[in-house]
């Protein structure tokens, strides 16, 4: 986007216009992951649903995670944009975390 004309900023102005008013799913911001602030211990923390088949019905069901520490953060322009985080099947074991979720 060539921006030294009047066409190419009012196309920059356009996608800034845009990008404030689209909901936040065309973002790409993920609804599975929520910011749980004030519950249980007072310190914020990620729901974090991943889909699981049960191997004994064929049904997909939702299985909640919970963590307070992210490994590896998705916030470049280039390469790789995945999100590692320590996680626990429970709140009470956030301090211990079992699991690795990539999103």
């Amino acid at each position: 986007m060539d921006i030294s004309g009047i066409k190419g900023r009012r196309a920059l102005i356009s996608l800034l216009v845009n990008w404030s008013l689209c909901s936040i799913d065309c973002l790409g911001f993920d609804p599975s992951i929520r910011y749980v602030v004030g519950r249980g211990s007072g310190c914020p923390y990620l729901e974090i649903d991943v889909h699981k088949m049960d191997k004994r019905t064929g049904k997909v069901e939702p299985q909640t995670y919970y963590s307070q520490r992210c490994l590896g953060a998705a916030d470049r322009l280039t390469g790789c944009h995945a999100r590692y985080f320590a996680a626990s099947a429970s709140p009470e074991s956030m301090d211990k975390p079992a699991f690795l979720i990539k999103d």
